[in-house]
């Protein structure tokens, strides 16, 4: 008796092992993908706004903690390098910064 009892146990915490892996390895994809196509989004349009900026840090926070490859560290590094105002609205704020400043106001 005490022999199946074992038996089923170490059965039912390899079963457990499995899901858990396998959902694991799910959430990993599934972040994965979110991550490239933040990516693609944000090289698309040349620039990533803060707030998603944010959200794919957390994203790859995760994705590292599951052991993520470095694929991912590298999109993740471009992405960061990007400005975070699109490009015609980053000059504006310059131009008027710049006027202000000529104009002693």
């Amino acid at each position: 008796l005490l022999s199946f009892m074992v038996g089923y146990l170490y059965s039912k915490i390899q079963r457990l092992i499995k899901k858990m892996t396998a959902t694991e390895e799910g959430i990993k994809a599934l972040l994965r993908d979110c991550i490239i196509k933040s990516y693609n989004k944000c090289m698309e349009r040349g620039y990533c706004p803060i707030y998603e900026l944010e959200n794919i840090e957390e994203m790859y926070k995760q994705y590292h903690a599951l052991h993520g490859n470095g694929t991912v560290t590298e999109l993740v590094e471009k992405i960061k390098e990007l400005p975070t105002m699109p490009p015609q609205h980053h000059d504006e704020h310059c131009n008027v910064h710049n006027i202000q400043h000529l104009g002693g106001e």
